[in-house]
């Protein structure tokens, strides 16, 4: 019965959306005061907040006096508190897209002090002669907005702690997929397109072919596997042209034919990153290789390779921005997620992916949903 039970609890945690299910344990609203549990903060929210204007040093004196539900220790936040407020801004009844005082006074400037625009979501600075709105708060002290941001997303990683190890148990690409879906900003998200990425490549490199590594290449552009499964696919290609019984000159035609090919197939799909790592390796083997023959050459000194160059340095520049915004633990990924599931999904749809690969996910798929479906009944 206790097995059932847990499963049966987990069942609702596994299909409540965040929204729902980690809103409902984080945020409380009593007698205008709405408490966020995750920030161990307190927030005022009666029509003061949106009716009562003063300058600095009278906002610091209004929340010093305030007594509201049965508390007296409310204080004006400081100016990290306060941005972070801007997220749940919507968690308010009582709001005014204006200026709201912090405590903080500019350092430089004795005359001024922060403040928080609640309407253009920015911080800037006032003179505190001033009169703008106030939100007192009480309870824990943030320094720093990365202090208090690390402390909600630790909180928020626990209650989502036992769904995620459902789907680390199943480890299937679609699991991580759904979780990634229903849960785009919890600190798991990060982990879980690793994970991903694992499973992908694994399968490519026990196929091991070119195409199984130009299908991870175009569904996987961001993988920090790219590089290993590039040097991969680069020395099968090699091979590959070594064996054609032709001379170095038809094989360099060949090989800029393809390379067109793959342009062509490029611009018809959303998947174009990937496309162009390929293309580049491809063009790489061409101008490396075969660096003497009549087709490289004009391929090199064509607009065409001029232009996509450019384009490729681009891209990569623009990876490079991705990765290192990954690699922050402070940053929100959930745009970049979405996106990964996106693109990956146009890779293996490709009507030249690799069959084993695009079979491999299928089964990924279905088995998912099967045990989407036991979960559903209450089985385990």
């Amino acid at each position: 019965m206790k097995k059932i039970l847990i499963t049966l609890i987990l069942t609702i945690s596994l299909f409540a959306s965040i929204e729902n299910e980690i809103d409902k344990k984080r945020f409380s609203y009593k007698d205008e005061v709405l408490t966020d549990s995750f920030a161990d903060m307190q927030w005022q929210d009666n029509k003061d907040t949106k009716t009562i204007k003063k300058d600095w040093q009278g906002a610091k004196d209004y929340c010093s006096n305030l007594t509201l539900n049965g508390k007296s220790d409310w204080r004006l936040p400081n100016r990290f508190e306060l941005q972070y407020a801007l997220k749940i801004k919507n968690k308010f009844k009582n709001n005014q897209f204006a200026d709201y005082w912090s405590s903080t006074p500019v350092v430089r400037l004795r005359s001024t002090a922060w403040r928080v625009d609640f309407k253009y979501n920015e911080p800037a600075f006032r003179d505190k002669e001033y009169k703008l709105y106030i939100r007192c708060s009480r309870a824990k002290k943030y320094d720093t907005l990365a202090l208090l941001q690390n402390n909600i997303k630790e909180k928020i990683k626990n209650t989502v702690a036992p769904i995620y190890a459902e789907i680390q148990q199943q480890n299937n690409i679609s699991g991580y997929e759904w979780f990634i879906n229903t849960y785009p900003k919890v600190p798991q998200v990060k982990e879980a397109i690793q994970n991903i990425y694992k499973l992908a490549y694994t399968k490519a490199k026990q196929i091991n072919t070119i195409s199984s590594y130009n299908t991870f290449i175009i569904a996987y552009p961001y993988a920090l596997q790219i590089n290993e499964v590039v040097k991969k696919s680069f020395i099968l290609e090699t091979n590959k042209f070594i064996k054609i019984k032709k001379d170095n000159e038809k094989k360099a035609r060949l090989l800029a034919v393809k390379i067109k090919k793959m342009t062509l197939r490029m611009k018809k799909s959303n998947a174009k990153i990937g496309y162009e790592i390929v293309i580049d390796r491809m063009t790489r083997l061409l101008t490396e290789k075969y660096e003497e023959t009549d087709a490289s050459l004009r391929y090199y000194e064509s607009k065409e390779f001029t232009d996509f160059t450019l384009k490729f340095d681009k891209t990569m520049n623009d990876i490079k921005k991705i990765l290192n915004h990954i690699a922050n633990d402070t940053s929100d990924i959930s745009f970049y997620a979405k996106k990964m599931i996106n693109i990956s999904s146009q890779g293996f749809s490709d009507a030249k992916a690799d069959r084993e690969m695009s079979k491999y996910k299928s089964e990924q798929h279905h088995k998912w949903d099967k045990r989407m479906h036991y979960m559903e009944k209450g089985y385990n």
